[in-house]
């Protein structure tokens, strides 16, 4: 039988972040995290598990229109506000040492690539692959509902590109997301 103080450390114990790859915020705070940890004496007793959240469910990519064009329109607010809203957020992630190009990034649906980052949690690579969506979306202005782009950086964290594919091309998945 368990005690409550020893049922109150397990519960203390699940770390989760329920993140989306589009979440300046949680990329922020992902980087902040990371640097807390480097100095933290029991960093190697801390395990995090990525929990997958939909951020802007009704988000899709259009080619030629600009990050904040199609956040703006979602979001029913101007342009220019949008555009004032990222320059404050890009000089929050400089503080925490990323970068967020909002020139370049493209606001898109981003369910299949939740669906891929569960097969990357079974592979052991659950972190590794938020870390490179995040850095693919915000820094390099990547389409994350791409199924090649979602092979290739599956495949740069050493996933095997044709099970992202078949999992892209399938509702396999979706449950757990």
């Amino acid at each position: 039988m368990r005690s409550n103080h020893e049922e109150k450390e397990d519960k203390n114990n699940e770390n989760y972040i329920w993140s989306d790859f589009v979440c300046p915020f949680c990329f922020i705070g992902q980087a902040n995290l990371d640097n807390a940890l480097k100095t933290f004496e029991h960093k190697d007793e801390v395990e995090i598990e990525y929990k997958s959240f939909q951020l802007m469910p009704d988000a899709e990519y259009t080619p030629g229109e600009t990050y904040a064009e199609t956040f703006a329109k979602m979001k029913g607010i101007p342009e220019e506000r949008a555009k004032g809203m990222f320059g404050q957020v890009t000089e929050t992630a400089e503080q925490a040492g990323v970068e967020i190009n909002y020139e370049t990034a493209k606001l898109t649906n981003t369910l299949d690539a939740h669906r891929v980052f569960q097969y990357a949690k079974e592979q052991g690579k659950g972190t590794e692959f938020f870390k490179a969506l995040y850095d693919a979306h915000f820094t390099n202005g990547e389409v994350l509902n791409d199924e090649d782009t979602l092979a290739r950086l599956s495949e740069s964290i050493g996933l095997n590109g044709d099970t992202v594919r078949e999992i892209a091309n399938s509702d396999q998945y979706n449950q757990d997301v």
